[in-house]
């Protein structure tokens, strides 16, 4: 799909298995978002290894809510 310019937002299951590959450097002042960083998702000795980076996104809308976002197309 990132081959083909498709773009979607997706979540991200507990359990599923990352590699940070770079953290963003959020910016200064009054927002919501928690991480930014570049991800490949999958098992590294498994056949469910992505071969192109995604973007999660972490952000809070109050101390119980934490939301988890895979922007595909987004990096």
């Amino acid at each position: 799909m990132c081959d083909n310019d498709i773009y979607f937002i997706t979540r991200l299951k507990k359990n599923a298995a990352m590699t940070i590959l770079e953290e963003y450097k959020l910016p200064k002042g009054d927002h919501n978002s928690m991480s930014d960083c570049k991800v490949i998702t999958g098992q590294e000795n498994g056949n469910t290894k992505m071969t192109n980076p995604l973007r999660l996104i972490i952000a809070a809308s109050d101390e119980k809510n934490i939301y988890v976002f895979l922007p595909i197309g987004l990096i």
